[in-house]
This record gives structure tokens, sequence and C-alpha cells, in this order.
């Protein structure tokens, strides 16, 4: 699977994505044992870089997604990207340094 997105956005615009794969269904008993996925993403705004992203795994993908910095046998990701203009606003927040700070559960 190779998939790309590329988005231009305005200055005045705002984006929110949401993007998910998954290697196999568990409930149904599929298993993904080799292949390749390359996941890329890159946003722009007013034609300037200001995202990019791109995820690979190739041939044992059964094996791959067992090491714990790739997927840590985990058989679904996603992503959620939020880019507005009020984004930098909201960085400066006192509220936002709190978020930070606690991390994911």
């Amino acid at each position: 699977m190779r998939r790309t997105m590329n988005v231009e956005v305005a200055s005045d615009a705002s984006l929110f994505a949401v993007d998910a794969v998954l290697l196999g269904r568990t409930a149904m008993e599929e298993v993904v044992r080799t292949g390749f996925v390359s996941d890329a993403r890159r946003i722009r705004r007013d034609g300037r870089l200001i995202y990019a992203d791109t995820f690979r795994l190739t041939d044992e993908l059964e094996t791959s997604v067992m090491i714990p910095t790739v997927l840590a046998g985990h058989l679904a990701m996603a992503s959620l990207i939020y880019i507005a203009p009020v984004g930098a606003k909201l960085l400066n927040h006192p509220g936002a340094a709190k978020v930070a700070a606690r991390g994911t559960p």
C-alpha cells in the first residue's frame, strides 16, 4: 500500500484530518505477514511546508510490528492532524503547558 496526502491550506483556513491504517482484522483472524506500507503526508500553508511525515514498513510486517518503537505489537495506528490559524495562540495559552506536561495516559 502506498498513500500520499498533499494538502494546501490557505492562511485563514483550518484542517482537521484523521488517517488510520489497519494491518489485518483480529476478529476475522487476518494476519498480515509480508508487504509494503508507505504513508506520506505533506501540508503547506500558503505554499510553505508546515508539516511533513512519512511512515514506512517493508518486507516482514509481522516481525516489524512487534518492535516496541514501531507498533509494539499493535495492528492499528491513526494520526490526527489539526491545523488552524488560532493554533499558535493556543500553544501560548497557559493551559497548553499543563497538557504537554501531562502527556498521554
